[in-house]
């Protein structure tokens, strides 16, 4: 069992919090509790090569599939069932840094190799400990400023990101040298844009331009 205290927050204006999801949020209940936490608390939530999705791509807490820029000033991670969150050749984290683990086997300990900084795993389902997890900050847990912060930058890179996607996807045209991932992706999204669907990929659709 995990106790959660309320925190001295009088100078936390500009705390960094960064949620990693990449096999989705266990339940319908889970994505739901994922996402009023995500939003009301002006939390990132990024889905690095998922699998799953852990909210909807459409959310304010969505930030698409790079970590790099959340992770660098993160002080507290919160890692939801992921085998692989961040790469460790490419993204860096605060030597203060918080990292905490959520899932069935948090630190799956099945692989012979993984090595990925953990301060607390907590082993749990995932959509309950989501549901728990999002009743527990209902209330007491966040400094006002500090989620006005929080979100006005979730806000500036949620149209940074997706003018500069649109960008680049555009720029790959159908009759260039060789089709990239990222403009297959786009194209498919295109397809199935109103239509229920599901699209299973191994790493080939980038979720982003999808």
């Amino acid at each position: 069992a995990y106790e959660i205290r309320p925190r001295d927050w009088s100078s936390d204006v500009c705390s960094s919090d960064l949620i990693v999801a990449q096999r989705g949020a266990g339940s319908e209940d889970g994505f739901a509790a994922l996402a009023r936490l995500s939003e009301r608390l002006a939390i990132p939530v990024c889905q690095y090569w998922a699998v799953a999705l852990a909210v909807s791509s459409e959310s304010p807490s969505s930030v698409g599939q790079d970590p790099m820029p959340w992770l660098a000033e993160a002080d507290v991670v919160l890692v939801v069932d992921s085998l692989a969150p961040w790469s460790p050749a490419l993204h860096g984290l605060r030597d203060d840094c918080t990292v905490v683990h959520l899932g069935p086997d948090p630190l799956y300990r099945r692989f012979p190799v993984r090595n990925f900084r953990a301060d607390v795993a907590v082993t749990s389902e995932v959509g309950p400990a989501l549901v728990a997890l999002d009743r527990a900050l209902a209330a007491g847990f966040a400094n006002p400023l500090a989620v006005k912060n929080r979100r006005k930058r979730l806000d500036a890179h949620r149209v940074e990101r997706l003018a500069r996607l649109a960008a680049s996807v555009n720029a790959d045209a159908p009759d260039s040298v060789a089709m990239t991932k990222a403009f297959v992706a786009a194209c498919l999204g295109r397809a199935l844009d109103g239509h229920p669907a599901t699209v299973v990929s191994e790493l080939g659709a980038p979720l982003d331009p999808l």
